[in-house]
């Protein structure tokens, strides 16, 4: 009930804001104040005399536990070889384990410390992009670290908890090159990473 008091004090002093604009010589905007705090008060009043109208309430899905989202295979799908990355109806990607390059990891924003991409190289051309948003990034992770023996499990645990972790990870080189030999590589070399 408190919240729908809040809801009440605010559409009121909306409303006594818009007929005090109005009544200053104001232009449109306070005949149109008047009229969006009085459909809120009536939308308010509804609420009270009809408390089971679905119409009248927000409905909003209930979150999904997260170790549902955790086993969700998303848009990958596993064979004994490899995986399949179905990005849309018509654009997918097979790539063998054994084809994965490198795998690295870098914060988006500062701003936003959860939020990362992890570009997945695989043997030239496959690249592509994924972020813990993405239906089944949980399962991939753990697959890749089941099938790359030689994957820092590390910092798969940072892109779990991303407010500790470096700006930018290597996760894996297949090569075995430490962060500084793979940034030369790309840089200095013109290497595929």
């Amino acid at each position: 009930m408190e919240q729908k008091i809040k809801y009440l004090l605010t559409a009121l002093v909306f409303l006594a804001l818009a007929v005090y604009y109005t009544n200053t010589g104001g232009n449109i905007l306070g005949p149109i104040g008047i009229a969006i705090s009085g459909v809120a008060i009536a939308v308010f009043f509804l609420r009270i005399i009809f408390p089971n109208a679905k119409w009248l309430h927000v409905q909003t899905k209930p979150p999904r536990p997260f170790q549902e989202i955790y086993d969700d295979l998303g848009i990958f799908t596993y064979d004994d070889d490899g995986f399949n990355v179905q990005f849309d109806k018509k654009t997918s990607l097979y790539a063998r384990w054994e084809e994965i390059q490198t795998i690295t990891a870098y914060k988006m924003s500062h701003h936003y410390p959860d939020s990362f991409l992890m570009p997945v190289y695989c043997t030239p051309p496959k690249v592509f992009q994924l972020s813990k948003e993405i239906p089944g990034f949980y399962q991939f992770l753990e697959r890749c670290n089941t099938h790359l023996p030689a994957i820092d499990k590390t910092r798969t645990q940072y892109l779990l908890n991303l407010a500790t972790a470096p700006d930018f990870m290597l996760i894996y080189d297949r090569l075995g090159r430490s962060v500084e030999e793979w940034e030369q590589a790309i840089t200095e070399k013109n290497e595929y990473p």
